[in-house]
């Protein structure tokens, strides 16, 4: 697929694509079809890099340091700083998907 610089595309054009991302994601009920979907979306790297980023915020919410986090996941600094970024300046969507995570993780023991 080719890349798009969001930059340069119409802004109209923009809005009805995120929100038929947006809504699509909505209308998922459960764990099964969420992950189906995101499979057929996404390639393994893909999801695994997502995954990474949220593992990183879940460590990062817990306290631990840069190195600790480079050390066990093998990523970069500037990847956690990204992250560390958008904990604090993004839309609260790190913190809902960890404690969501962590729910369902109680949930299943």
């Amino acid at each position: 697929m080719s890349k798009i610089n969001p930059r340069i595309i119409d802004p109209l054009e923009k809005g009805r694509y995120l929100d038929l991302f947006w809504t699509s994601i909505a209308g998922l009920r459960g764990r099964a079809e969420v992950k189906n979907f995101f499979k057929d979306l996404l390639s393994e790297s893909e999801a695994v890099m997502f995954a990474r980023r949220i593992h990183i915020a879940k460590m990062l919410l817990e306290g631990k340091t840069y190195d600790v986090i480079m050390k066990k996941l093998g990523v970069g600094p500037d990847t956690i700083g990204k992250v560390q970024q958008w904990l604090t300046s993004g839309f609260g969507g790190y913190e809902k998907a960890v404690t969501a995570f962590e729910e369902a993780v109680k949930k299943r023991e």
